[in-house]
């Protein structure tokens, strides 16, 4: 909840921002960023307890991060590249055989195309656009048993899938640029199930902070 807060508060922040940059052009230019959001999947824990143990459990969702580049190839369209990561789940057993550990994270590896909408706002500080990228969603799982000995599984699986969306971008100054999006995960099952789940479909939300890089050029 108080992430959520703080999302919306940036959010109202940058909605209200001034604008500082009305003639900025990106032709030719780059940005590397940081971003944060949150997915879909639905967060839950559960703690049971039984003859055999005690398990504790927390559910894939919740939070999402990631790094982010892009280069304009003018001022309608952008090439972009993200990596992300989500924590699917995280799982705790104990019972007279020991103590078991297990965690899965998912990361989508993406490459697609931004797009600008609106012909008036190009050479503006707020600038909405429409974005799809398609790639692999690599799952990994790992599994951690400690008794008389600790014995580690991992495994690792591909998935594919892309995202498509929209959002605003807001150019802060000539060297920084925000931008607040949202957007609808679709992706193949995994062979085996990761953290409990073999799809990983779902909307998400993010906002991000990048630095431009390079000098305008003309379209």
């Amino acid at each position: 909840m108080k992430a959520m807060r703080l999302y919306l508060a940036v959010v109202g922040i940058m909605l209200l921002y001034p604008t500082l940059s009305s003639s900025e052009t990106l032709t030719g230019r780059h940005q590397v960023g940081l971003n944060v959001g949150f997915w879909s999947q639905v967060t839950s824990s559960r703690t049971e307890i039984g003859i055999e143990g005690v398990t504790t459990s927390v559910k894939s969702g919740g939070t999402m991060g990631g790094f982010m580049y892009g280069h304009w190839l003018n001022e309608k369209a952008e090439i972009t590249l993200g990596v992300s990561t989500l924590r699917a789940t995280v799982r705790a057993e104990t019972n007279v055989s020991g103590v078991s550990s297990e965690t899965a994270v998912v990361a989508p590896v993406l490459i697609g195309m931004k797009r600008y909408i609106f012909v008036s706002q190009q050479t503006s500080s707020t600038r909405p656009f429409l974005s799809a990228s398609v790639g692999m969603y690599v799952g990994n799982q790992t599994t951690t048993q400690v008794g008389n000995q600790i014995v580690t599984e991992s495994r690792t699986e591909a998935a594919l899938g892309g995202l498509a969306g929209g959002g605003v971008d807001f150019i802060l100054s000539h060297r920084l640029i925000a931008n607040v999006a949202v957007g609808y995960n679709l992706t193949t099952d995994f062979q085996n199930p990761i953290g409990g789940s073999k799809n990983y479909s779902g909307p998400q939300m993010t906002f991000g902070v990048s630095l431009l890089l390079g000098s305008a050029q003309s379209d």
